[in-house]
């Protein structure tokens, strides 16, 4: 089964509880970018952008995105929508490092 597969898979089981509903997503190698939306506190709509790497089969881990800073909450479409794109060209660019170094260049490469 493909990373996409699995992803598509584990994301109906694994929903972001505050944005559960998947607008967009991007696969790169092992690591999955993905757009949703919900709804806030005051029913307002929030958007969030996450970073998912794939570490065994149907298991994705938000570690990246947590510790580079880079996944986060967004309350506009448009600005959703262009930092989804920014942070899926940063994971294209920074998909060859692991671990740490991954994480770091990410942290340079999302402004």
């Amino acid at each position: 089964m493909s990373v996409e597969e699995e992803y598509l898979k584990w994301q109906e089981r694994n929903p972001n509880f505050i944005t559960p509903d998947l607008i967009d997503y991007d696969v790169i190698d092992d690591y999955v970018v993905e757009l949703s939306h919900g709804k806030g506190i005051k029913n307002e709509p929030i958007y969030g952008v996450s970073i998912l790497e794939h570490t065994s089969e149907n298991k994705f881990s938000t570690r990246p995105g947590f510790l580079s800073g880079v996944a986060k909450p967004l309350w506009d479409s448009k600005t959703a929508k262009n930092y989804f794109k920014e942070v899926s060209d940063a994971v294209y660019t920074c998909k060859e490092f692991k671990d740490e170094e991954f994480v770091k260049c990410l942290r340079d490469e999302v402004v």
